[in-house]
């Protein structure tokens, strides 16, 4: 799966216009006193390389989650790209002062070039996050596979069995009827399966047991159960609720709600002596 096209091209393309911009105007601004030593031209370039630094940390670092690790992100290291941000701004200002260029141009100027690496550098911050929240919310590819084997159905499964038409003009054969008139007597009946006698009752006579609901269905549920349970005390309580006809669970809630309560033990009374 190809990840959405998100533009971090052009805002790194843009971060990097602004900083070479701004690095040449700071630069710049450190040889209009004349000529200036090797540690001001270096001091020159740092404020700007600071400030591309410091907002790429913010942008590419993943910070763990709490408040003292967001107030180092955002104080911290958002403070020192701040001031580099306002030294470059002075220095870029100071320059084109020094050019002769007009109130305007001098104090909105520097922020064109300094603010294209801000908002290029913000653009980084935010599709890094949104990078992040696709990666985790895009299936892998071991998800995609898992998915495929539940999909997948086994090939005997499907397999049905292949039965070959038979020709519409095809007509059965006669077939002759059997004569037991030699024997004088009819075929013995083919022997039944045998049936468990624990579900063989003699006990048919019942009415129809009330509905759900009805009080009277748990008291009769329980009359019955005791009925087959002394006609066969082989019987399971599973027997037993095929017997009657319900639910397995439905008898031994029958069973339990109209179970006998035990009696009440005797009060006993405390005889107490006075001593004579």
């Amino acid at each position: 799966m190809s990840p959405t096209p998100t533009g971090r091209g052009w805002a790194y393309f843009g971060a990097i216009l602004g900083g070479a911009l701004s690095i040449a105007a700071n630069v710049a601004h450190s040889y209009i006193a004349g000529d200036p030593s090797w540690l001001k031209v270096v001091f020159s370039v740092a404020w700007p390389v600071l400030l591309f630094v410091g907002i790429e940390v913010l942008a590419r670092v993943v910070f763990p989650r709490g408040i003292g690790y967001a107030a180092l992100r955002f104080v911290g290291v958002g403070g020192v790209a701040l001031v580099a941000a306002v030294v470059s701004y002075r220095h870029m200002s100071g320059l084109f002062e020094h050019y002769g260029e007009d109130p305007v141009t001098v104090a909105y100027g520097p922020l064109a070039v300094d603010g294209l690496l801000a908002v290029c550098s913000a653009a980084l911050i935010l599709t890094a996050n949104k990078r992040g929240r696709v990666a985790e919310e895009s299936p892998t590819e071991a998800d995609w596979d898992e998915w495929a084997e539940e999909l997948r159905v086994p090939a005997e499964t499907n397999a049905q069995p292949i039965v070959e038409p038979a020709p519409a003009d095809a007509t059965p054969e006669p077939v002759e009827p059997v004569s037991n008139s030699h024997s004088g007597q009819d075929e013995a009946p083919e022997p039944e399966a045998p049936t468990d006698p624990r579900m063989v009752t003699a006990l048919n006579n019942f009415a129809p047991l009330p509905e759900p609901g009805d009080p009277n269905r748990y008291p009769e549920i329980r009359r019955r159960a005791e009925a087959f349970n002394a006609e066969n005390p082989a019987r399971s309580q599973a027997n037993i609720a095929e017997l009657i006809g319900v639910p397995r669970r439905t008898l031994r809630d029958a069973l339990a709600a109209t179970a006998p309560k035990p009696a009440d033990p005797p009060k006993l009374r405390v005889l107490t002596t006075q001593p004579s």
